[in-house]
């Protein structure tokens, strides 16, 4: 992508007392994603674990194009990865061409399994060595501004770029508290907990006390970080616009904002593939916590389908986004 400077469209609210967010009825327990079963598999871990060790044995720029390679494997194969992006590309892009779209559509699996290779570096590679990957961090100030005049802070933002590192970056710049889910593979929990423990992540758990814990840290001038591009549990989200097309959206970012008064940014750490290292950037999100919940998903979602779209190739169009659907509406999957 290009790694230059961007502005961001202002989306307005209205002014707002500070003391509204008291009056909200108390936040309820909220599935951040649907449930997934996390199994054993010690030989599919201990194979990861050493491919993982190997790609953070090479140099960024190695791995990188081993990364590509690997995306390329699944590209040839056909699998559901590669159908699912050609279907959510399809929906999103409609004003391409085939071609264009069968191309981007080969770029973005590429560069899946060129995060799959950076999670080596970023996982394993010392703090002081993941430094020289900040390529910049423009907004970085402004949130350590807020956090300075003792306001919360919400970070949020769509699976683009590379999390892993945005992880890592806010937990050494902020510290900040997030949800979360054991992974798929029982063995890898505590890699990865490890992994975005060691730079000051606070991971709490997807349920009615990782909200508190939440809440908490929001109220005392901490922040509090959440990918909201995917489908929430039952009841916990409201159908939004996603590029036009329905997208059952989480309520959370929302309802924490009621009950907290927090500032609400954008995150993301795009991946500059020509300076080998991540472009980080956080801009205000100012939606009003007081609007309709369909509208402040809408809003939300039209943010980040701006941010989405400065990088298309690097978001994961692999995930079935429009699985949920309003009633009445065709499945696309």
């Amino acid at each position: 992508m290009n790694c230059q400077h961007v502005q961001y469209n202002k989306l307005s609210r209205p002014a707002r007392n500070p003391v509204d967010w008291c009056q909200f009825v108390p936040l309820k327990p909220i599935p951040l994603a649907k449930d997934k079963t996390s199994v054993s598999a010690p030989f599919k871990a201990s194979l990861i674990k050493a491919v993982l060790k190997i790609f953070a044995a090479l140099p960024l720029s190695v791995s990188a194009r081993s990364g590509r390679a690997l995306g390329h494997v699944v590209w040839w194969l056909k699998g559901k990865a590669v159908k699912t992006t050609h279907t959510n590309l399809a929906i999103c892009y409609p004003h391409l061409s085939e071609r264009a779209r069968h191309a981007l559509a080969k770029t973005s699996i590429v560069t899946s399994g060129q995060l799959i290779s950076e999670l080596g570096p970023v996982w394993l590679w010392p703090n002081d060595r993941l430094e020289n990957l900040i390529l910049d961090a423009d907004g970085a100030e402004r949130v350590a501004a807020t956090l300075s005049a003792g306001r919360g802070v919400l970070l949020t933002g769509p699976h683009t770029g590379n999390w892993e590192f945005l992880s890592w970056f806010m937990a050494r710049r902020f510290g900040y508290t997030a949800m979360y889910r054991k992974p798929r593979i029982a063995e890898l929990d505590e890699l990865l907990v490890e992994a975005r423990n060691r730079a000051g992540a606070n991971l709490v758990p997807g349920d009615r006390h990782g909200l508190k814990k939440m809440m908490t840290a929001l109220r005392q001038g901490g922040v509090v970080a959440l990918l909201a591009d995917q489908e929430p549990g039952r009841n916990a989200g409201v159908f939004a616009p996603f590029f036009g097309e329905p997208a059952y959206t989480m309520t959370l970012v929302q309802k924490l904002l009621q009950k907290s008064g927090a500032e609400l940014f954008d995150m993301c750490a795009y991946r500059c593939d020509y300076r080998h290292g991540f472009s980080v950037r956080f801009r205000e999100l100012p939606i009003d916590p007081d609007l309709p919940e369909t509208e402040f998903a809408t809003a939300m979602n039209l943010r980040f389908e701006e941010m989405i779209r400065m990088a298309p190739e690097q978001y994961e169009w692999a995930y079935k986004r429009f699985k949920s659907r309003p009633e009445g509406a065709r499945k696309v999957y």
